[in-house]
């Protein structure tokens, strides 16, 4: 059993609730009193051991930190957390910028401390078995892929508004899962892209909330990526759904979960389940790594840096208007 500070307590956070609730919680932190008041309820706790973000809520003897706050406080609170001996989970993106992206990369090598980023979508099972499909060769070389989203942006309740106010909400609160379902489906890494956002008039957001992009994988691979959070048809398409996979030998095709070969049902799977679920299997290979010492796992902060460098280079290219390739940034 370990010593868990959950950080970020409501929206998302409450969805780690089961997951951690046979450990041993010491503190939960939070800026809104009623997401305090219903952890502390649920966990138990007392009142001194529910913390405002600016209280010394690394001083509570934790082993872990589960980080649910907006990505933009991640980097302090690893810090904080890091200082203090703890291990890291933290909630995608992993951060809001490249320098602290390395740099706590840096800081996680030198703590000996195991670090993942909860990229939880990579196992829905349809990608799972997608990923041993490819493996097995069943339709050869893959050479082109289609992914499209399409789906409502005001499913943050709370959360929304917050969310509602930044620059590329589609790009930080989608791109960065579904690129880092294609680095462990393709077992590739992105290396080029060009990028390019929007805003319909119907968007409930204030920044970009559609966007298509091509990408060039170091595989030979390139991606036609196609998302919006203000959809406008009736017909959505969420995670689990929406993928072409074109190869030598035949196409692979994802809808609502299921796998189609070149257009005939092939693989009927279980229906996705909630993300509770799939928290509880990042958890689980979380604390293997922590207990096996295992620094170099799909999730690390390490291995994650290809998914969030592949948003960043996205993020650039629509701000210059060109191809980035992802390398650069990596030397900035």
């Amino acid at each position: 059993m370990y010593k868990v500070v959950l950080v970020g307590c409501g929206g998302f956070g409450t969805l780690w609730y089961e997951v951690i609730k046979n450990q041993d919680v010491v503190a939960v932190v939070d800026p809104k009193k009623e997401c305090r008041e219903n952890a502390k309820a649920f966990f138990g706790l007392r009142d001194e051991q529910c913390f405002l973000p600016d209280g010394e809520w690394e001083n509570c003897g934790a082993d872990i930190l589960v980080d649910c706050s907006p990505f933009f406080h991640h980097y302090d609170n690893a810090a904080r957390a890091l200082s203090k001996g703890m291990h890291l989970l933290t909630a995608k993106p992993l951060c809001s910028n490249m320098k602290d992206a390395l740099k706590l990369v840096q800081m996680v090598n030198q703590s000996e401390k195991t670090a993942f980023v909860a990229q939880q979508k990579r196992y829905y099972p349809v990608f799972r078995e997608l990923r041993k499909l490819l493996q097995d060769g069943l339709i050869g070389k893959v050479e082109t892929v289609k992914v499209n989203m399409n789906l409502s942006g005001l499913g943050w309740m709370p959360g929304y508004q917050w969310r509602s106010k930044m620059s590329e909400p589609t790009l930080y609160e989608a791109a960065i899962h579904q690129f880092d379902i294609m680095r462990a489906v393709f077992q590739c890494e992105i290396e080029s892209v060009l990028c390019h956002s929007w805003n319909p008039s119907w968007s409930p957001f204030q920044g970009n909330s559609s966007l298509w992009a091509i990408l060039k994988t170091n595989s030979g691979i390139t991606i036609q990526y196609d998302a919006t959070f203000a959809a406008k048809s009736e017909e959505f398409v969420a995670f689990d759904s929406g993928w072409t996979m074109e190869g030598t030998d035949g196409v692979l095709t994802i809808r609502s979960g299921n796998i189609y070969l070149n257009g005939r049902l092939f693989l009927e799977l279980e229906v996705s389940p909630p993300l509770e679920v799939l928290n509880q299997e990042v958890w689980n290979q979380f604390v293997t790594a922590i207990d096996s010492k295992q620094s170099n796992h799909e999730l690390s902060y390490k291995k994650n840096i290809g998914s969030l460098f592949a948003l960043f280079a996205c993020e650039q290219s629509i701000q210059q208007g060109r191809w980035i390739h992802v390398e650069q940034l990596n030397n900035a």
